[in-house]
C-alpha cells in the first residue's frame, strides 16, 4: 500500500496527473483492481480475497473477454465473474474450447502463469529498409545504412548494451537475400564504428555495385556496458566519443530522433519496413 500510495503521489508531482493504483497476487488482478476507483483511487487485493472480489465483478472485467465473448457468456447464463467460478473447469471448457474455457477458469480464480521479472535478454539490436523499387544509386544506400547505424547506437546506448558482431542484410530483386557478419575485437554502441563495419561488409559482398531492394544492420553478441575488457576504443578518444554521443542522444531526446543526424545521411527513395 505504501508503494502504491508514493506511485500515485509522484505521478501527480511530476505529470499533474491522477492515477489509479491496483496491487494484488498477480498482474491480472492488479490490472482489474486498479480500475475499480478511477480516479485517483487505490484498491488493494489479498491473496484470500480474489475469489470473493472477482465474484461480483460482471464478465467483461475479465482480460481476454471481448464483445464477441462476452455475447456467447451472456447466452450462456454467465454474466457475473461468479457465475463462471461456480463450473468446473471440464464444462467451461466443452463451451468455449480447450484453450478458451481454461482461459476463462484461471481468469475467474485469479490464477495467472504470467512471471514477473526481468525481460528477456536482447540477443540483437537491428533495422532495415525496403526501398520502393530497385536502387542502386550508391549515395542513397550509403545516407541510408548511416542512418539505421545511428538508430541502432541510440538504443544500444538507451539499453546499456555493446555489441560484438555486426551483421548486414541486403536483397537483390528477385527476393535474393543474403547476410555477412563479423566480429569486432572489442564490443562498442558507437553509430560510426557500426557504419564503417557494415559499409566494409558490402563492398566485400560487392552488393554495392548491384540494384538493391533491402538493406539492413545489426548489432549483436550483446554485453552491458562495462563487462568487457578495454581494448580498442579505450582511453582519452574514448571517453570523448561517448561523451560526444550522449550528447547527441540528449538532443535526440528532447527535439526528435531526426532533430541531428551526421553528414551524409541525406532523404532518397525508401521505406521502413522495420
Amino acid at each position: 500500500r505504501e508503494i502504491g500510495l508514493r506511485t500515485r503521489s509522484l505521478i501527480q508531482e511530476r505529470l499533474n496527473l491522477t492515477g489509479s493504483v491496483g496491487i494484488g497476487p498477480t498482474r491480472s488482478v492488479a490490472k482489474i483492481a486498479s480500475d475499480q476507483l478511477k480516479p485517483n483511487g487505490l484498491t488493494v487485493v489479498l491473496p484470500e480475497q480474489v475469489e470473493g472480489f472477482l465474484a461480483v465483478l460482471p464478465v467483461r472485467e475479465l482480460r481476454g473477454v471481448g464483445k464477441v465473448t462476452m455475447k456467447r457468456l451472456h447466452a450462456e447464463g454467465l454474466r457475473l465473474v461468479r457465475h463462471i467460478q461456480e463450473l468446473e473447469q471440464s464444462t467451461l471448457e466443452k463451451l468455449f474450447g480447450e484453450n478458451g474455457g481454461g482461459h476463462l477458469y484461471r481468469q475467474a480464480h485469479g490464477i495467472s502463469s504470467s512471471i514477473v521479472g526481468l525481460a528477456p535478454e536482447q540477443k540483437q539490436i537491428s533495422q532495415e529498409v525496403t526501398f520502393s523499387e530497385d536502387l542502386d544509386d550508391a549515395g542513397t544506400i550509403h545516407s541510408t545504412l548511416l542512418q539505421l547505424c545511428c538508430g541502432i547506437g541510440r538504443i544500444a546506448r538507451k539499453k546499456g548494451v555493446l555489441g560484438y558482431v555486426v551483421t548486414v542484410k541486403y536483397r537483390f530483386p528477385g527476393f535474393e537475400t543474403h547476410t555477412r557478419q563479423r566480429k569486432l575485437p572489442a564490443p562498442t554502441n558507437w553509430d560510426m564504428a557500426v557504419f564503417e563495419e557494415g559499409q566494409r561488409l558490402l563492398a566485400e559482398a560487392k552488393a554495392l555495385g548491384r540494384p538493391l531492394r533491402l538493406v539492413g544492420i545489426g548489432l549483436s553478441n550483446l554485453v552491458p556496458v562495462g563487462a568487457h575488457r578495454m581494448g580498442l576504443f579505450s582511453g582519452p578518444d574514448k571517453t570523448r566519443t561517448d561523451r560526444l554521443y550522449g550528447t547527441l542522444d540528449k538532443i535526440a531526446d528532447k527535439y526528435g530522433k531526426n532533430s541531428v543526424s551526421p553528414a551524409g545521411t541525406t532523404g532518397g527513395k525508401r521505406r521502413r519496413s522495420k
